[in-house]
């Protein structure tokens, strides 16, 4: 990852992205995990395989669709759902 801020993201900085058609950014997504269309993946095994989902950190998952998950293994796994700290789970609407 990068060791500077200079407020710009660079792509060598990512696992992957894509720019046209399905829109993700990735750096630090779980081996072996799918990736939901405009969802983004960043920490250390996390994955983001919820459209527009957010997951961070470690071991987090954001399956749900607009679900955010963020700290350490949570879960966010359900429409709009967000979970935060460690070992949290949300899974209501």
């Amino acid at each position: 990852m990068m060791d500077y801020w200079d407020g710009a993201v660079r792509s060598s900085d990512l696992n992957s992205y894509m720019k046209k058609g399905i829109d993700y950014v990735i750096a630090g997504k779980k081996s072996g995990t799918t990736i939901g269309n405009r969802a983004t993946a960043e920490g250390s095994n996390t994955t983001a395989s919820g459209d527009l989902s957010h997951a961070e950190g470690n071991n987090t998952t954001a399956s749900g669709p607009y679900s955010h998950a963020e700290g350490s293994q949570t879960i966010a796994s359900n429409v709009n759902a967000h979970a935060e700290g460690t070992s949290t789970t949300a899974s209501g609407r």
